[in-house]
């Protein structure tokens, strides 16, 4: 998207663009038309400059908070790994990002995700 900083949007294009994996099966599973939701996290959020950020970008604190939920999600499963699981159940948990709006507009929720 060419942005100059990483937020809970690009995680969530990152899954659905990966294609397979534990979250996009969950939102599978969940009646989710992927290809819509990709459409919507396209029109909330603009592509940047034309020319590509080099180096490391700079989270955002919604970012941060998304990586601190799904860190906690995969100790108190036990997990010795940060998986797309864990990263989809971090988007839902910060309310007010872009992806879990997105998320919610496709009535996908934290209590649907957990079963």
């Amino acid at each position: 998207m060419r942005h100059e900083y990483l937020s809970t949007e690009h995680i969530l294009w990152g899954l659905l663009e990966e294609g397979n994996g534990v979250a996009v099966n969950v939102l599978k599973n969940l009646n989710v038309d992927l290809q819509r939701m990709r459409e919507e996290v396209n029109k909330v959020v603009q592509a940047g400059p034309q020319r590509a950020v080099v180096g490391k970008s700079p989270q955002t604190p919604m970012l941060q908070g998304v990586l601190e939920h799904a860190i906690n999600h995969a100790h108190g499963q036990h997990h010795n790994y940060v998986g797309s699981e864990h990263l989809l159940l971090g988007l839902l948990c910060v309310h007010d990002s872009v992806a879990a709006r997105v998320l919610r507009n496709h009535d996908v929720d934290l209590s649907q995700v957990l079963k």
